[in-house]
């Protein structure tokens, strides 16, 4: 076994757990969560996770044991989010609110994700706002990812109607 070669890919925060602000935006007008709305943060997209993976599959260029950082192409903070999703659903004031840890765990866990899941996000929610998630490896372009979070923005629209909103 010690010619095992291993990657872990590290992706930053999925642009798809957006996903879950859409029941608080329709029933109280606002995005939210416990992220603070000015930090700029590192999002990803699934999508170009997958293709990141399946090119490092393909290549096999990597060796021993490593990690991989995979970021989006920019950091945004959710503030910036919201304008941007607001003005993709059709409301373009749709204003950011950094809601407690404990409001935010206790909606995750009634909107039906696991106790266990959700105080893992809150973890990581307050690693982002005490400043703990930081890249440590020198970002080039080959440790981005291509979809903007105005791309993501319209996938973000269809999965927003879909839910019934007007």
């Amino acid at each position: 076994m010690k010619d095992l070669h291993i990657i872990h890919l590290r992706p930053a925060y999925f642009m798809e757990n957006l996903l879950w602000s859409i029941p608080a935006i329709q029933s109280l007008g606002v995005n939210g969560s416990a992220l603070r709305g000015d930090i700029p943060i590192q999002m990803v997209a699934t999508r170009d996770i997958g293709a990141k993976a399946a090119s490092l599959l393909a290549d096999l260029n990597f060796q021993g044991k490593t990690a991989f950082e995979f970021f989006g192409p920019r950091p945004v903070s959710m503030n910036e989010v919201s304008t941007i999703l607001g003005k993709e659903i059709g409301k373009p004031d749709l204003k950011y609110v950094q809601f407690s840890y404990e409001d935010a765990e206790k909606a995750m866990i009634g909107a039906g994700l696991s106790p266990d899941s959700a105080r893992l996000m809150i973890e990581m929610n307050r690693s982002f706002n005490e400043g703990l998630i930081m890249p440590t490896q020198t970002m080039t372009q080959d440790h981005m990812g291509t979809t903007r979070i105005e791309d993501f923005a319209r996938m973000f629209k269809e999965a927003f109607h879909l839910g019934g909103s007007s």
